[in-house]
């Protein structure tokens, strides 16, 4: 669905029946692409990559992956039985998607990246039969005209509007709504250790708490903090155990530490968040954790994590991916190269 809202209000009936024919129409989804590697040399495991011409899509591509698979890149729809809720987000409301992760977890959600005026009920209505919708966000970020249109292409489904006015305020909000009651929490500024930070979420059963981590902050009745993660200069305030590294890539090794039991490793460009974001989709599905790299740093460090990977329990001619034993890349070759993957999992190659 693609909606200008100006365009509604100058143009009349031809405009919303035009807009109405494109909504309709937007049926068909975006296959659940990705690249498939499997093992040779040193690392056991195969890896993955997730990716799509943009955000909107890494994101589709990410949460269609949870979908029974047809074959490598297409996938089934959902039986009304087997329904799962979505979280609309903003695709550039990063703390917004931060925030989706306590819906997520909470309520086996996916999360879809959109535009103010868009959204893809395709995916939505025939894919994931979603009967609760949930939109992360302000009118700001996603307009009142495309909630009006979700409601009227899937009205079935209850539609909730998360939509305080502040981030940090729609952050509480969908921590009460998951009834979370032990928290980790982490700098809404800086969006490295909160993202990192919702891998041990999951493996602990904690809520996400994003705070401006330069100011003191009050817990949510009934709450306690578990973990602060990052250091004084990420979040001043003192609250549970605090796991911390000198950077990003330290901090995401200490949380991964804490972690236990985890099946697959995510991997995300730690220097730009785009894509990354959409690791969000597979942290508690497939069990993972999430570390940061980088094409400008020697990533050999990971592979203290990568060799407690269990082994892999995919079976041959079987779609349903990422059951244990893989490395995840989520994002384009414009931010994490295949050269510095294989580098990392497969040394011996010497390949740069």
């Amino acid at each position: 669905m693609k909606i200008k809202e100006s365009g509604l209000l100058k143009k009349g009936l031809t405009s919303i029946l035009a807009a109405t024919f494109i909504a309709v129409a937007a049926t068909v989804p975006s296959s659940a692409l990705w690249k498939n590697y499997r093992p040779y040399g040193g690392f056991d495991g195969g890896w993955k990559r997730f990716y799509g011409v943009n955000r909107i899509k890494t994101s589709e591509y990410t949460a269609n992956s949870l979908n029974p698979h047809k074959n490598a890149s297409d996938v089934y729809q959902l039986t009304e039985d087997k329904a799962v809720p979505t979280v609309l987000i903003n695709q550039n409301s990063f703390q917004d998607g931060l925030s989706a992760y306590n819906l997520c977890r909470a309520f086996n959600a996916r999360l879809l990246l959109t535009k103010a005026d868009y959204a893809n009920i395709g995916l939505i209505k025939n894919y994931y039969k979603s009967k609760t919708i949930y939109i992360l966000g302000s009118e700001k970020e996603i307009y009142a005209s495309t909630e009006k249109y979700i409601k009227k292409y899937i009205p079935k489904a209850k539609v909730i509007r998360i939509g305080n006015a502040s981030a940090y305020g729609r952050n509480l909000a969908t921590i009460k709504m998951a009834g979370f009651t032990n928290l980790a929490v982490a700098d809404g500024r800086k969006f490295p250790d909160a993202l990192t930070a919702s891998g041990l979420c999951h493996n602990k059963n904690l809520g996400l708490m994003l705070v401006d981590g330069s100011k003191s902050y009050k817990l949510p009745a009934g709450t306690s903090v578990t973990y602060t993660i990052g250091g004084s200069d990420s979040v001043a305030q003192e609250g549970g155990t605090r796991i911390a590294g000198v950077d990003r890539y330290e901090t995401a090794k200490e949380v991964a530490r804490v972690a236990e039991g985890y099946y697959n490793i995510l991997f995300v460009d730690g220097r730009k968040f785009p894509d990354s974001i959409s690791a969000i989709n597979l942290v508690k599905p497939r069990n993972c954790i999430v570390m940061p790299i980088s094409d400008t740093r020697d990533n050999s460090d990971m592979k203290e994590f990568l060799s407690l990977l269990p082994e892999s329990l995919d079976e041959p001619g079987q779609w349903d991916i990422e059951k244990s034993g893989y490395a995840i890349v989520i994002g384009g070759h414009n931010s994490l190269k295949d050269e510095t993957i294989i580098k990392m999992l497969y040394p011996s190659k010497g390949l740069s």
